[in-house]
């Protein structure tokens, strides 16, 4: 549910308009605009590219954090590289 409450957050007044316009134009031929039957159709296909750009949205987050780990990832294992580096040179440095 944070989620979808993190998506809604992101979708402005223009975002809103853009699907409003998009849904519109893909009903405009089914139907008589200012019908009841029109404002059903056009309630459903905004619900359906609501329902779309959330997904997009959910890839493109779950993308971002799949990087931000892989990131992550590579920082430790040089981290742990350096810390062995370190380790052998000091071993090597005692004059067994």
């Amino acid at each position: 549910m944070k989620e979808f409450q993190a998506f809604k957050d992101t979708l402005s007044n223009k975002a809103l308009k853009a699907i409003y316009e998009e849904s519109k134009l893909e009903v405009q031929d089914e139907t008589t605009e200012g019908t009841e039957a029109f404002s059903l159709a056009l309630a459903t296909q905004m619900a359906i590219n609501l329902l779309e750009s959330y997904e997009k949205w959910l890839k493109e987050e779950r993308a971002k954090e799949i990087n931000k780990m892989k990131s992550l990832s590579k920082d430790r294992d040089f981290f742990l590289l350096r810390i062995k580096m370190k380790h052998c040179i000091s071993v090597s440095s005692w004059n067994l």
